[in-house]
């Protein structure tokens, strides 16, 4: 998600292994605290909730329908350990809160583990 020149990555706990601890997030209020400003968008709610159904293997979205319950729902996700998020400057000069075309396709072309890619494909 993309806000104010910054860009907030949540994802399961595993993409983050190769990121020093101090710049993960991995406590509960901290990652609400992160997750609150970027939550007035409906792109950056609807991303949360497909990632949080591939995750959970469920489509039960209805704690999306506001702000709270989105960062209460993401919140003990990270409480109980299924997910990390961290915060990093935005340098892409991209305005969209989508993934673009071009960083799905390198993705998709990718072999191996995730730990063993590049730094900024985990990211992609």
């Amino acid at each position: 998600m993309r806000r104010g020149g910054e860009v907030l990555l949540v994802g399961p706990w595993y993409c983050f292994q190769g990121v020093t601890r101090r710049a993960t997030i991995t406590n509960a209020d901290d990652l609400r605290r992160a997750l609150y400003p970027y939550l007035g968008d409906d792109a950056s709610r609807s991303a949360l909730a497909r990632m949080y159904s591939r995750i959970m293997c469920t489509q039960s979205v209805a704690w999306q329908n506001s702000a709270e319950g989105v960062a209460n729902h993401i919140g003990a996700m990270a409480q109980g350990g299924a997910i990390a998020a961290i915060v990093l400057p935005d340098l892409s000069g991209e305005s969209d809160p989508r993934v673009s075309a071009v960083a799905s396709t390198e993705m998709q072309q990718r072999a191996g583990p995730v730990s063993q890619w590049p730094l900024s494909a985990r990211f992609a």
